[in-house]
């Protein structure tokens, strides 16, 4: 699509915010939490160090568990349904090849083709042999290595000897998007209704349920670009959105439109707020998403966006004026308003007078489900709780947990209990186990004390 034909909401940045919206891709990338409560709070899905778990109200373990790692997901809103972002191991050229366009396929038999002449005429040390793919995109080396040993060996495992029989054992991750069901003690596996060779994660539900949008981390460069789309949830063919996303997206209210927020340059640090219809008026996804009227904003560092029930949309960002140098200090981010339909201007959500210091590494912010108040992340691991009406801020944890440090993003279980994982803090440590919170009345109980080590 002409980029010129869509609306823009253009966030002109700073050299400082190169810094924070790669962060924000990254913290984007390995998901916002991994503790993630059903609508009505009754349970949750864990994401574990070996698969996904499911936990009651209190905490307690529930049989169902799907093994695996590098999983995401996000429930419908009859508190039963789920859509899973996981990755599956695949170990033939078919199952690669069924994922691939008819162009994908003839160049991997083209590489293929090259790599075994390759081999065939090297006269040194096999194991001294090295060799790199053409093709840019992630997998290629694996997919490469299948098709050669299942469809075109020739005389490779004559001359390979010993090194045929481990590429045998090759296999390669292959993301999908499947629905599934928990009913009782069952998980119940649906329609896989996405795959791809790129990671799959970040998966958002429309109002509707008629739609999932999803995230897609491209490998294949250092550069890790994100791409969005959307895809029917009973399953059909994705569209395809945007590239270079830095947040996880928002569906409108009425499920016809994303916002999300794009990097457009990679030089120049210049975010983009962008609002795509992507549904006509009967709830049918477009072959071409629509692009409101340009438009735009100033805003920097914009980390996190969600769309309210009232029709506003609310994001991160630093306030700066500019002209300024890269040597001007950024003291403190803060939260914004923005209404698609007057759109004349931007607003503050958060008062001047607010003097908390917040975390620059967390920049994600959560709005209770009435609406009425905002969690922050403030420093040193501590959460804010900033009431909208009054402008009162009050500090989330009590001192007893300092010898602990936020793992991921906390989030509101219902109006007035709010669920946190952390971590003890040891810098020393490659891994820390986790364990999880419920926050209420300022009373803060573990929940996770007696669940596996799988889970944390």
């Amino acid at each position: 699509m002409n980029r010129s034909t869509k609306s823009r909401y253009i966030a002109f940045v700073s050299a400082l915010v190169t810094l924070l919206v790669l962060s924000g891709c990254e913290s984007e990338r390995n998901r916002e939490r991994s503790v993630i409560w059903s609508p009505d709070g009754q349970r949750a899905a864990v994401i574990g160090s070996e698969g996904l778990f499911f936990i009651d109200g209190d905490g307690k373990v529930l049989v169902p568990r799907l093994p695996g790692s590098l999983i995401d997901c996000a429930w419908f809103h009859d508190n039963q349904r789920l859509a899973v972002a996981r990755s599956v191991p695949a170990t033939s050229w078919k199952q690669i090849a069924d994922m691939l366009s008819k162009e994908s396929q003839d160049s991997v038999r083209k590489d293929a083709e090259g790599v075994r002449e390759q081999l065939m005429a090297y006269q040194g040390n096999l194991k001294d042999f090295s060799w790199e793919p053409s093709l840019p995109w992630q997998g290629a080396r694996e997919a490469i290595q299948l098709y050669l040993r299942d469809e075109a060996p020739g005389k490779l495992p004559e001359k390979s000897g010993a090194a045929w029989n481990e590429l045998q054992k090759i296999e390669i991750d292959i993301w999908q998007l499947q629905l599934f069901s928990l009913n009782g003690d069952r998980l119940e596996p649906g329609e896989v209704i996405s795959k791809s060779l790129d990671r799959l994660f970040g998966p958002r539900i429309s109002p509707n349920e008629k739609h999932i949008a999803y995230m897609a981390d491209d490998a294949s460069d250092d550069s890790h670009s994100i791409s969005l789309s959307v895809i029917p949830a009973s399953g059909g063919t994705s569209r395809y959105l945007s590239d270079n996303v830095v947040t996880n997206p928002a569906w409108s209210p009425d499920s016809g439109s994303l916002a999300y927020i794009v990097n457009s340059k990679e030089n120049v640090s210049i975010g983009e707020l962008e609002i795509e219809r992507v549904t006509d008026d009967n709830g049918a996804l477009l072959d071409s998403p629509v692009q409101k009227t340009e438009k735009a904003i100033l805003a920097v560092g914009v980390n996190a966006i969600r769309w309210m029930s009232d029709g506003r949309l609310m994001f991160s960002s630093f306030e700066i004026t500019l002209p300024q140098t890269a040597s001007d200090d950024f003291a403190n981010w803060s939260v914004f308003a923005f209404d698609p339909r007057t759109p004349a201007g931007v607003s503050r959500v958060i008062g001047h007078d607010f003097d908390r210091k917040l975390s620059l590494t967390l920049q994600g912010f959560e709005i209770s489900p009435d609406g009425k108040r905002i969690l922050l992340p403030g420093e040193a691991g501590q959460w804010l709780i900033y009431e909208f009406a009054t402008g009162k801020t009050a500090a989330l944890l009590p001192p007893d947990t300092s010898g602990l440090e936020t793992f991921d993003l906390a989030s509101w279980r219902s109006n007035d209990e709010i669920s946190l994982t952390m971590s003890a803090k040891n810098p020393d440590a490659s891994y820390q186990p986790k364990e999880a919170f419920l926050i209420k009345d300022s009373k803060i109980r573990n929940i996770s004390r007696d669940w596996p080590k799988e889970m944390k």
